[in-house]
């Protein structure tokens, strides 16, 4: 052990530099060509590893637009490598190469500070870093002890869309992670360094909501405003938020509406929850099917999906 700590160790400058350049290829969860440019670059590491490297096709998603309409979206290929498949015990190791960060979002590129030992990057936590950290454990196993080496088989599963809550992917890793006895997710660390035992579930909602337009000056009170009642529902859902319990209702996003002398007969409304257990993600979900069969206001009707 110490051998394999001391050599991971030396492997400080090219663990930076791996980093360094994967995260300055930009990979937002929307960016394909992105994407596949970083599993080009982690490749050669991957194949230096093993033989047995391959991109997994991922089915297409259902997403809701802007308009609130059902949108059919195509995902990128997942990166998939294995070594020693029949081995008594098996690894899966797991982590996303996609980021929050769009090609045209202004944080593209990596920053050194403190004297050049601190990035500041896109995705340098989350997760390249933690890419970079996975791969660099598993070259220290390869040089191990054939004996104890052996016993083990691992598989690498590197997927693209994580960030947008794994739609496509989430079969796949729910496949491999069933073929496992030992899975491990390289997110990062607390601040303090403390490594992470368990992570809520995590999901997104979004609401539709229809209202009647009608013309502010003439004809206000024929309306009925959508936008007032996407914010009436999201106050709700936001107060449900329980710190004991675990459960948190974070309302992102309110969309809709036109002319400041319109009243609006559409808004969407988008939420992300978070929950730390099968009995309290049911409880959330019956709590926002209720809150959407009862439209907030009159002639307004809602929808979730």
């Amino acid at each position: 052990m110490g051998d394999a700590l001391a050599w991971i160790d030396s492997q400080q400058a090219v663990m930076q530099e791996r980093v360094t350049a994967w995260c300055n290829i930009n990979s937002g969860s929307a960016h394909h060509a992105g994407i596949e440019r970083v599993y080009d670059a982690v490749r050669p590491v991957l194949e230096g590893l093993t033989e047995t490297v391959e991109r997994v096709p991922l089915p297409a998603y259902t997403k809701i637009d802007d308009r609130g309409e059902e949108q059919r979206c195509n995902a990128p290929d997942a990166m998939c490598a294995r070594r020693r498949p029949d081995a008594p015990i098996q690894a899966l190791l797991v982590i996303h190469v996609d980021t929050v960060y769009g090609p045209d979002h202004p944080f593209q590129t990596v920053q050194t500070t403190d004297n050049d030992t601190r990035l500041h990057g896109p995705g340098v936590a989350d997760a390249k870093g933690g890419l970079a950290v996975m791969l660099t454990a598993l070259e220290a196993f390869e040089r191990g002890q054939p004996d104890e080496r052996d016993r083990v088989g691992w598989t690498v599963l590197l997927n693209p869309d994580e960030e947008i809550s794994s739609p496509a992917s989430r079969e796949l890793i729910i496949e491999k992670a069933k073929q496992a006895d030992v899975g491990m997710v390289y997110e990062p660390a607390l601040p303090n360094g403390d490594l992470i035992a368990a992570r809520k579930g995590s999901g997104n909602f979004t609401v539709t909501v229809r209202g009647r337009g009608a013309h502010a000056g003439r004809d206000f009170f024929a309306g009925s405003n959508a936008v007032v009642a996407a914010a009436e529902l999201a106050t709700r859902l936001a107060a449900i938020s329980d710190e004991v319990c675990g459960l948190t209702v974070n309302v992102a996003k309110i969309t809709g509406g036109s002319a400041n002398n319109v009243v609006p007969d559409f808004a969407l409304l988008r939420c992300n929850a978070r929950v730390a257990d099968a009995a309290t993600q049911r409880d959330l979900e019956a709590f926002v099917d209720a809150a959407v069969a009862v439209a907030v206001m009159p002639s307004a009707s809602l929808a979730s999906a």
